[in-house]
This record gives structure tokens, sequence and C-alpha cells, in this order.
């Protein structure tokens, strides 16, 4: 430029300077706003425009060699840190070798701020996208992403003296927390109470992506906030969070985000005064978890607290016995009497089946897709039970297995439950007397009210057996096995021997059999033996018996005893023991 040139410029400037300042002759500040936004947009942005094909090559060569030649192989290399590449999905940031190498080669470029902001930038878009739910990432690429965390929030300091300060530093160093071990404990509550502009601003600031893992420790946040409320405040918020965890808010958490928040969630509601049924808490356990007591093990390793596995397993328990007698069983709601009687031993009940009919089987409705999800895994076929409409449910407590049919009129069926004649562990079951309603079984109960309700009848066969007592008034407590059994040896034994003794004789004088003190002492002294299979089987062998079971039809379980062999006094005193009564001409029965 001529010195001509220079005086014609500095004229034409002392003319535009000399003009009032008046807005449509000094410019047009709205395009001036619009031409800073693109230079903005171009140069101070955490967005940055790279070839995807130059990244996976530089990483894949930097693999083989251990090589990068110059700052822009190392740019590419920071982008592409978490970068899964080539056919094995390798990624630089799991390399044990490589990835120190590339990091001492950052820390060098310091002292050039745009190159080491450039590189820093790509490393920081790595550790947003670092895949910490997939299940093929290694221990060393965790061990290296602490790393990486830990060199992140260092060197922020170090950009920070950086002029002119980039806008996306500024918003990193307001939140700086995202670089810390809970990085987002600080937008829990925020996030809780449907406010999110912090974490908003966080996200669009630093083009953190929507499938980061971010995300998912801002959902943990919120399941922390909500645990750390009184009771009242966290039962009212938890559908929410626990509709959250499930992915039902645009949000698809992880399973590790998913089972840790659920988890939480759990042990806190266990804390609670009341702990009434929480059906959605309830069901995005068992999917979340398992069935609290099929998959204990994984209960114990994922939640790891009892009392939260008893309280789901007493939810689940109390809801799959009203599942059957308001949708199973065929008398539907009205059944009201059994719903009440079979709830009181929901912490009682050890497993339990479902036996279903042809009709139940066909069913596609969505009641009955949710109830065969909650019974998973303990679900088998019902066959030869007479009426399609017919099903039946099965409980373990104690040592003993309970059948309960869900027509009315069928009896309930007490088995010893390591030896009964059906197998459970097969896709179906009898539901005739060569399967659940098998003579063999150690009593078989009405629904009838006679002298007194067939409830009550229940109970006194039940009860014993079992060593407990449901808990009186809405009260938890109840009777301790030891407790129970001190009652019944200390009490009852000698009133039992008295009119087992009485009983025996009246059989005896009817039968013919001359009643002798030796013979009253024998038969008072007999020990009786548990009702087994095995036993009874071999007992009617042993003392020439023969069995008739007319309880299909209505009628009893007969012992038929030979006409030339007069009965053992210890068989007589057995077959009392076991619940049958004698009939003279006919034999021994039980209902």
């Amino acid at each position: 430029m001529t010195v001509k040139h220079l005086d014609l410029l500095r004229e034409e400037l002392a003319k535009s300077l000399s003009l009032p300042l008046e807005a449509n002759s000094w410019g047009r500040p709205e395009l001036m706003q619009k031409a800073l936004g693109r230079v903005r947009s171009a140069f101070d942005t955490a967005r940055e425009k790279l070839p995807e094909r130059s990244i996976t090559t530089t990483v894949l060569q930097f693999l083989c060699t251990a090589e990068l030649k110059n700052f822009l192989e190392v740019k590419y290399a920071c982008f592409g840190v978490c970068k899964s590449v080539g056919t094995e999905g390798k990624r630089l940031l799991e390399a044990p070798d490589h990835f120190p190498l590339l990091m001492d080669k950052v820390t060098l470029l310091k002292n050039e701020q745009r190159q080491f902001r450039k590189c820093y930038l790509g490393l920081l878009s790595g550790y947003f996208s670092f895949p910490v739910d997939s299940a093929s990432f290694s221990q060393v690429g965790t061990k290296n992403g602490e790393f990486l965390r830990l060199f992140l929030q260092k060197h922020l300091q170090t950009l920070e003296t950086y002029l002119p300060i980039s806008s996306w530093v500024t918003i990193l160093s307001k939140h700086r927390n995202l670089l810390e071990h809970d990085p987002c404990a600080v937008y829990g509550d925020e996030l809780l109470n449907g406010e999110s502009e912090a974490f908003r601003e966080a996200c669009e600031g630093l083009l953190i992506p929507s499938d980061s893992w971010l995300r998912g420790e801002a959902v943990r946040a919120q399941v922390s906030s909500l645990c750390r409320l009184n009771d009242a405040a966290f039962k009212e918020r938890l559908d929410h969070v626990v509709s959250v965890l499930m992915g039902r808010e645009g949000f698809a958490c992880s399973d590790r985000i998913a089972i840790g928040g659920i988890a939480s969630l759990l042990k806190r509601y266990a804390l609670c005064t009341s702990r009434e049924e929480h059906p959605a808490l309830r069901d995005a356990a068992l999917v979340k978890i398992g069935n609290p007591w099929l998959h204990q093990s994984a209960w114990d390793s994922r939640v790891g607290d009892e009392d939260a596995r008893v309280m789901v397993d007493g939810w689940l328990k109390r809801r799959l016995i009203h599942d059957f007698f308001s949708l199973v069983a065929a008398d539907g709601l009205a059944d009201t009497r059994r719903l009440n009687y079979w709830l009181r031993f929901a912490d009682r009940i050890e497993d339990m089946w479902f036996a279903f009919g042809a009709t139940a089987r066909r069913q596609t409705g969505h009641d009955y897709r949710v109830l065969r999800e909650r019974a998973k895994g303990r679900i088998v076929q019902l066959e030869s039970a007479g009426h399609p409409d017919n099903n039946a449910f099965i409980m373990r407590i104690g040592g003993f297995l309970l059948v309960e049919f869900g027509l009315f009129g069928h009896a309930c069926f007490i088995f010893n439950a390591s030896d009964n004649p059906f197998d459970l562990t097969r896709a179906w079951v009898a539901g005739d007397s060569q399967g659940l309603k098998s003579p063999l079984n150690i009593k078989r109960l009405l629904h009838r009210d006679l002298s007194t309700t067939w409830e009550q009848k229940f109970d006194e066969e039940i009860l014993p057996r079992i060593g407990w007592t449901p808990p009186r008034s809405g009260s938890r407590a109840v009777v301790r096995r030891e407790e129970l059994e001190h009652r019944t040896t200390q009490v009852k034994p000698v009133v039992r021997s008295q009119q087992l003794q009485l009983q025996v004789d009246g059989e005896r004088e009817a039968r013919g059999i001359p009643i002798t003190q030796q013979a009253r002492t024998e038969t008072t002294n007999t020990p009786t033996k548990p009702y087994t299979l095995q036993y009874f089987s071999r007992f009617l062998q042993e003392n020439h018996m023969t069995m008739e079971d007319k309880r299909p039809v209505g009628g009893a379980l007969w012992v038929r005893e030979a006409m030339t062999t007069k009965t053992d006094p210890a068989a007589i005193e057995q077959l009392r023991a076991w619940g049958f009564r004698y009939k003279p001409g006919k034999g021994w029965w039980k209902g």
C-alpha cells in the first residue's frame, strides 16, 4: 500500500467519524450479531467437525505402531479414544500400553494453548461417551477411564488460564462436578422436582450425547435424593422415579442404573413405618431382580437387604394368592372366605405353584398375562382335573404341601413335601387320584361348616403341623415353633394317650379281642410313625391290608383288614394316629 492509498484511507475514515451517530449510517447491529454467532459457531464451540474415517485410521495405526507422528494424529487419537474400531471392536482406552502414551503426548502440548485445548476437548468428548455399561468393557478400560477423569479434572485449571476463554470451558468450569466421582449429585433435588435447567445447560453447552452414561447418573442422583426424604414425601414421588428407572419417561436406563436404583428404593421402602404393598415397585423388582424366593442369590448380590427381600416376597405371595382366588378360581371375587383364609399364611409359604386347567391356559387377556409373568417358573399344566375351568393352587409350608383347587366343591389335600405322589418339576400334574388327589395324602379337608366353621377345622389340622399360629388383630407376632412344641409335649400327650386308649379298647371289644393290662400297656407304649408314602405302603403289606379310595366320589379312604388274620394292636394304634376310625364289619376309614 502506497502513501497515496494511506492518505485516501485516512480521509475516508475522517469523513465517516464526522457523521452523526445514526443507526442507518453507522451500520446494522443485527447483521453484526449474526456474524458474531457464525464466528463463535466456527471457533468457540464444543463441536468439532472431523472426518470419522481419518479418526478410525489414526487409531488403528496407533494401536499397531504405537506412533503418533504429528499434532493432527494426536488430535485424531484424542477424539477417537473411546471409539470402537476394527473388526474386533478395539478401543484405545482399553489398550494398556497405548493409552498412557497418548496421555503423555497430550501433556507435552500444555504450552501450546490452541493444540492442548483441542486435544482436551477430544478427550472430554470421549469421557462422556465412556462405555461403562458395555458387557465387553475390560477392567483395563475402567482403570484408564478413571485416569482420564482425573486428568481432565486436574487440567481444567490449565484451560482456565488460556485467553480468550472458550465458552465451553466456561460451562465446564461452572459444572466441574461433572468431573467428580459422583458427577450429578448436585442436580438430584432439582431433577426430582422436575426442574432440570442446570443439567440441561451442562448437556447442551458441552454437547453431551443423549446416550451418555451421564444421563444414567442423573437418574441415580434422583434416586439418592428421593431416598433422603421422609416417608410421606418418599412415597409421594416414588411412582415417578420407578417409571423413570423402567424406561417409561423418555429415557432408557441401563440395567446397571435400573437395578441399582430399584435396589436403593427397596431398601428405603423397607425402612418405612408402614410398608403396604407398592405395585409398581413390586413389579419393577420382579423384572429387574427376579422372584424373591426363587432367585434369592440374585437378591443377596443386587440388593443385599433381607428385610427388603422378605417384604417383596410377602407382597408377591399375597398378590398371587389374590390373583388365584379372584381370577383363576372359578368362583371369582365371591370366594372371599378362602382368599382371606390363605392370605394369613403368606409369610409362612416357602414356595407355591399354580396348575392351570384348559380354560385358564387359553386366556390371553392382560390380567392373565400379568399373572403368568408374576408366577413365572411356578406354573404347570393341570390334567385329568374333571372340569376344564378347574385350577389348583399348591403351597409348601414347612414340611408339607397343601393343595387347594379353584372350584369350591373340591377338598383341600395335605401331603408330606418330602414324600408326595406327584412331581412339580414336570410340565404337568394330574388333578385326580393319581396326582393332586392321591389317597396317599395325610389329610383331606372339606370346606363345609358343621359344628364349627371349615376355617376352624382347617386350622386344627394345619397349624399344629407347621408349628405356627396367625397374628391376632393385625399383629405380626407369631408363636415360635419351639414354644408350640413345648406346649404340645407338656400338655397334650397325656390327654391324647387316654383318648387313644379308650378308642382302641372300644375297637378291640367290637372285634372280639380281650382287653388285658398287658395289651393296654403295649398299646400305650407303642411309638407311632410319621405318615409317609413309603411307610404307608409297607405298613399295608406287613399287616395284610388293602386300600380303597372313595373320596373322588364323595366317600372316604378305606383300609380293609384281612379276614384270616387279626390285626396287631400296634397297627390299630398306628391307624388311629393317622386319623383313621374303625367301623365294624367294614374296616378303617378317614375323610
